[in-house]
């Protein structure tokens, strides 16, 4: 889950978020002020909607905010913001924050630099339970399961808390459909780890590292 806001003072706002019920999912924050005091409220609203925008689109978590946060600014002033914004989003990857960019399958890029070795093109790996095929392959953050995999529509009684609500969100987003008996993926989804990926799959607690195999029936450990 994510959440982006905007504070006066930060210290106060997170110890009111800390006391507040609804927002009590979160475990880590970062934050970005202005060195010399120069953001207003409404730059700080136009950043928030922003980083709200993008975050939705990238559909790497639930969003805990509406989409409708934001601000209108004279061009020259957008201009600014979005350069700060852009600096913001190199920032937060390095902090641990990889929420508002599509997942990236790693693969054959397609120009390499002469004097760079070109990485091996992504290997498929394949999932399959009750009939049905999930296919992926390793990604930037985990595991990222391609569209047209098939998953189990009913889970075990044991199956992971965490797979339970990620199969709603996915839900909800139209990650997955119900088609013909079972869950087809609609597009590309990046899930934490192998694991992760072939619980949602299997509906029940996986290993991952041996679920997923080549073609060749090679599993993934082998190829780490």
């Amino acid at each position: 889950m994510l959440y982006i806001g905007e504070a006066e003072n930060v210290s106060k706002r997170l110890k009111q978020h800390a006391k507040t019920e609804e927002k009590d999912y979160w475990i880590h924050t970062s934050a970005f002020v202005s060195k010399d005091d120069n953001l207003t409220k409404a730059h700080i609203r136009y950043i928030e909607g922003k980083l709200i925008h993008a975050a939705y689109a990238s559909k790497r978590a639930a969003v805990m905010n509406s989409a409708s946060s934001g601000s209108s600014l004279p061009e020259a002033d957008r201009a600014e913001m979005d350069i700060y914004i852009e600096r913001m989003l190199q920032l937060l990857p390095v902090l641990g924050i990889h929420h508002f960019s599509a997942p990236t399958v790693f693969s054959q890029p397609k120009q390499a630099a002469s004097l760079e070795k070109p990485k091996p093109p992504a290997i498929t790996f394949y999932l399959k339970v009750k009939g049905l095929v999930a296919s992926g392959a390793r990604s930037e953050e985990g595991f990222t399961v391609f569209k047209g995999s098939k998953a189990v529509t009913t889970p075990v009684k044991s199956c992971p808390a965490g797979t339970l609500k990620e199969r709603e969100l996915l839900i909800q987003k139209g990650i997955i459909t119900l088609e013909e008996g079972c869950y087809c993926f609609a597009e590309d989804y990046e899930f934490s780890s192998p694991s992760s990926a072939g619980a949602f799959i299997s509906g029940r607690s996986t290993n991952g590292l041996t679920a997923w195999v080549t073609d060749s029936k090679q599993p993934l450990k082998e190829l780490i």
